[in-house]
């Protein structure tokens, strides 16, 4: 199985995987599916991603509207499945999500986009 971990940047911290597994966290993922932490700049189309078969996107600020792109891109005969991962309390949705361009139409968005949505902390 092919697994990526997907970011435009706020999500990516690749000197973690040099450490032991300690803790818990979005990033274990990467290692429980032996797969890659990509960001998007890293492909020349999120077209590209349909050679993975699991594309695991964290909403935090950065990547609000990422899982409705990169669904968009796939289109829906694709066989790649597009997880969205939330990684905050609900509490701290509508102060993080709602300001500027990181609309709350734009997270309602993702998380209709996704074929999974998961959240795991706290």
């Amino acid at each position: 199985m092919k697994f990526v971990l997907l970011t435009r940047g706020g999500s990516y911290f690749p000197s973690w995987f040099k450490r032991p597994i300690n803790g818990p966290g979005v990033l274990n993922w990467v290692r429980i599916f032996n797969g890659e932490m990509k960001r998007t700049k890293d492909f020349d189309s999120l077209r590209e991603l349909e050679k993975y078969d699991i594309v695991w996107i964290n909403i935090c600020g950065t990547d609000v509207g990422l899982v409705s792109e990169v669904a968009s891109a796939l289109g829906k005969d694709c066989s790649t499945k597009v997880v969205c991962n939330l990684d905050y309390a609900v509490e701290y949705f509508q102060h993080h999500m709602t300001s500027g361009k990181k609309t709350l139409f734009e997270f309602i968005n993702d998380l209709a986009s996704a074929d999974l949505v998961v959240a795991q902390e706290p």
